[in-house]
């Protein structure tokens, strides 16, 4: 099992950093970054942390990023990571509150950043919401999906009777 995780949780990685790499538009980076970031998560906290890092190979690669990735990545950067935070304290029971954290932060930002910079008007797009909340919601609910899948099986596991040797 330990083999496979490592194998999927370094799969994710490499297609969030090819998709980091490649030309593309912004929503597709964003989409990726959180979706992929998210889901390597899965796989052991390390992952995450380092898709979480990922998000700046852009900056690297030899395509100009796209302009708006400047307020995107520590906009959604410090998001994702507060989210992986709270997801690493507590299992499925602060899924929810992980989910409400990186929705609300986003949201609030998109409502209420023109105040603070007039010309800060990305964060309010219903494109740019849209793509993240769902990228989000998508790899909460495998989270969800997985960690209750774990639940069962170790309670049935627990249920069973072992055999005793003679």
């Amino acid at each position: 099992m330990t083999l496979l995780k490592l194998t999927l949780g370094a799969a994710c990685l490499l297609a969030l950093a090819y998709f980091q790499w490649t030309p593309g538009e912004w929503p597709v980076r964003l989409l990726t970054w959180v979706l992929l970031t998210l889901l390597a998560d899965e796989f052991g906290g390390w992952f995450g942390y380092a898709g979480l890092l990922l998000g700046g190979v852009g900056y690297l690669s030899p395509v100009e990023p796209p302009a708006e990735w400047l307020i995107i990545l520590p906009l959604v950067g410090g998001t994702l990571m507060g989210t992986l935070l709270l997801k690493h304290s507590g299992g499925l029971f602060v899924l929810p509150f992980a989910g409400v954290l990186f929705a609300a932060v986003l949201i609030g930002v998109g409502r209420f950043g023109t105040v603070l910079d007039p010309q800060m008007t990305l964060p309010g797009t219903p494109e740019f919401q849209r793509n993240a909340i769902m990228a989000m919601l998508i790899a909460l609910s495998v989270s969800a999906v997985r960690q209750l899948t774990e639940l069962i099986l170790r309670r049935r596991r627990m249920r069973a009777p072992t055999a005793t040797i003679g």
